[in-house]
Parts: C-alpha cells; structure tokens; sequence
C-alpha cells in the first residue's frame, strides 16, 4: 500500500489528469482539501494532452508504511506519502528526493516500472530521457561502475521494449561533469571529466569510450536468467569489455 501510494504521489500524480483527467484517489482522499480539483472543461483539456512521456531513472527503493507522519506538522507531498524509503535493506532510511551515496545499481526496476506505466496508464510513448551513475568527490577516468550501470540499464530498456513498453529512446545522464541539482560539483556524473579548477578542461572516461564503442560498433546484447546483461562488441586497446 506503501509503495502504490508513493506510486501515486510520484507519477500518477502527473500522469492520471493526462490520461484520466483527474488525480489519483489516494491524493484526493489525504491532501484534499489542499490539492485543487479539476472542472469539467478542464478534465476535457488536460486529458490526452501528451505526446509522450520522458522519464528519469537512476535507482530503486524499499518503500515501507510511515503512519508516524499522520501527526507531523509537515503537509506537504513528503508529508502526505507517508512513506519512508531504504536504498538498502541494512541501511537506515533515507530522504526520497536526495539519491543514496553509493548509488544502487538495479537493472531489473527499470523493466518493471516501464511496465507500470504500460499497464497503468495505456502504454503510452516513453523515453528514457534521464539514466546516469553519479560518484562522489573524486572521480576517476576508470570509471568500470558506471561502465557497468550503464550497460545494466540499456539492456534492461531492451528487455522493456520486448516485453510490450513502447520506449522511443534511451539518454545517458551526462555528457559532461556539471552543477547537479541538490548535489552542486561534489557529484561527478558525466562521461567527460570535467577540471573546474583549470579552465574547465574535458577528459573522456573510460564510460565515454565505451558509450562511443557501444554506439558505433555492432553489438550483441544477451539475456540470462535474471535479466543479467551480457555485451560483445570489437574489443580495442583503450575499450573495457563487460
């Protein structure tokens, strides 16, 4: 109840007055009377009015019940999801809107959240537009973890794209090292290292030559049990292969 609730707060809020006009009951029924209702001409105006649906990815969380909030002063949508969220199970919980440190790397949420959006709400055209491995403090040019990452979550696309879920297209997040919301430079995201302190200079990462191979090059891409990733291409000096 927990995690459909935050379900709810997170997307549906955005995506049921697209696709049905309205907000989801769990919303109306916590945050009423706070949340605005929509008149009928305005259910007939919102309702459709999508091309498509770009999507931001990068980690799954636990979600458990928070009835601890009922009492809290705090109405806003933290407040009313009444959830608390774990990038871990052995780890304390965290704030949902700041990404965990490390960043957890889960390939197999992607399919199912595209799914979710697939059966919720009428298949409609998405693009991954976000999808990107952040490491804090220094960042090394052998970045294999978010080589890794990477791979993990375009192949879980795939996998998305073949079960039903009509994804248009996959973006990586970032081209280059930059200011990241919350995070400002002490969060490395990008496939280009990036010196602040020297003119701004840009450094490809091992992810940027790979990213590079990856698209120029035939690849062949395999699934296992799990959906475990498994890519081939033309192997070269300065290109890791997973």
């Amino acid at each position: 109840m927990a995690a459909q609730r935050t379900l709810d707060f997170m997307i549906g809020w955005f995506m049921d007055p697209l696709v049905f006009g309205d907000y989801p009951k769990s919303m109306k029924q916590i945050a009423s009377p706070r949340l605005p209702s929509f008149t009928k001409a305005e259910t007939r105006k919102v309702k459709g009015a999508f091309d498509f649906i770009g999507v931001n990815y990068y980690f799954s969380l636990f979600v458990g019940n928070n009835a601890e909030k009922f009492g809290n002063d705090q109405r806003d949508m933290s407040g009313d999801m009444l959830a608390k969220f774990t990038a871990y199970k052995e780890k304390p919980p965290i704030d949902a809107i700041l990404p965990p440190n490390p960043l957890p790397s889960d390939p197999r949420g992607l399919p199912k959240l595209l799914k979710y959006f697939s059966d919720t709400y009428e298949n409609p055209v998405l693009y991954i537009q976000e999808n990107g491995y952040g490491i804090g403090g220094e960042d090394h040019l052998n970045d294999t973890k978010r080589v890794s990452y990477i791979s993990g979550f375009i192949g879980s696309t795939l996998k998305a794209l073949r079960d039903g879920s009509d994804v248009r297209g996959y973006f990586v997040w970032s081209f280059v090292d930059l200011f990241e919301l919350s995070s400002g430079f002490t969060l490395r995201i990008g496939l280009y290292h990036v010196n602040f302190t020297n003119q701004c200079e840009r450094i490809p990462k091992q992810s940027a030559l790979w990213y590079a191979s990856f698209l120029k090059n035939n690849c062949v891409i395999k699934f296992e049990e799990e959906s475990t990733l498994q890519l081939k291409y033309p192997a070269t000096p300065s290109i890791m292969q997973i």
